[in-house]
């Protein structure tokens, strides 16, 4: 007799071959072959009469039909890891997995020391870490893609609670006319050549600039902090950055406070739609905890 069910291992598949762009990826990170995942893939396309991927020369992408189905089977996969997680949990031992989204400042500057705390406090719930901006962190914590997110931006279809403030600063070279201030205000750079932050901050530097009636020369848009950080060390401009950003052990540069403050709120957000997981409620407790607790 045909098996015509479609398993909870169909859909984590699936999920991991799109997520992975290839069946040889998805197939590593599984931990089976790459013949056992185009069985797989075979196997759930046969069942629900329909083709869910596109086969390419580099790899696999979803069909829209792929795209629909791969938004029911991350909820269907996150309702049974929040089951077994309120098992564990039930048994005094918590256990599972945790996909945690965060900005890249926030997951070099912050999450180390948190991260290694919750390890020893509880080996056995696992923590998948990916890096992105804060659009990508906002979209994927509603879509499913990851349980929990940390970000510096917040949409009205997510749950934030706030984890720590992180202080915009003003970034210029060691011989800049404004290295020796104790502060500035945004007036004073209005005629700066000024470079521009593409990591995920820029509403956020435009809504500085607006707030002054400002609007300087964007000499360049960089996306990396290094580089954004090395180029003002080289005289090509000034830039805004939040200090979490600014990368460890920087030279030529000098940090500068900005009057009136300006900050941005960490905050970790979960789905506004779904019950969070036992495992996830412990680690955001960390996180609103801080950093060095503990």
């Amino acid at each position: 007799m045909t098996n015509t069910n479609v398993s909870l291992s169909h859909l984590r598949v699936l999920n991991t071959a799109i997520e992975k762009g290839s069946f040889s990826a998805a197939a590593e990170e599984i931990g089976i072959t790459q013949s056992g995942v185009s069985q797989s893939i075979k196997h759930l396309e046969a069942t629900l009469g329909a083709q869910l991927l596109i086969r390419h020369r580099d790899g696999v992408a979803p069909t829209e039909l792929g795209k629909a189905v791969l938004a029911d089977a991350r909820l269907a996969l996150q309702a049974i890891e929040r089951i077994r997680q309120a098992c564990s949990a039930a048994k005094g031992v918590p256990s599972g997995r945790i996909r945690l989204g965060s900005i890249s400042s926030v997951a070099a500057r912050m999450l180390p020391s948190i991260l290694a705390r919750f390890r020893r406090q509880y080996p056995g719930v696992k923590i998948d870490l990916i890096e992105g901006t804060e659009t990508e962190i906002g979209e994927w914590v509603e879509n499913a893609v990851v349980d929990l997110g940390l970000t510096g931006e917040t949409t009205p279809n997510v749950l934030a609670s706030p984890v720590a403030e992180d202080d915009f600063v003003l970034v210029v070279g060691a011989k800049h006319r404004l290295a020796g201030r104790r502060f500035i205000r945004p007036a004073d750079i209005a005629q700066e050549s000024f470079l521009m932050s593409t990591s995920g901050c820029e509403p956020a530097i435009r809504r500085i600039f607006g707030a002054a009636n400002i609007n300087p020369p964007i000499a360049f848009r960089v996306r990396d902090p290094e580089a954004l950080v090395n180029m003002v060390g080289q005289g090509l401009g000034v830039t805004i950055m939040p200090q979490l950003s600014i990368p460890d052990r920087v030279r030529g540069v000098v940090c500068v406070s900005i009057q009136p403050r300006q900050e941005r709120r960490i905050v970790a957000i979960t789905s506004s739609d779904q019950p969070e997981m036992p495992a996830v409620e412990i680690l955001k407790v960390m996180l609103m905890r801080g950093k060095n607790a503990g």
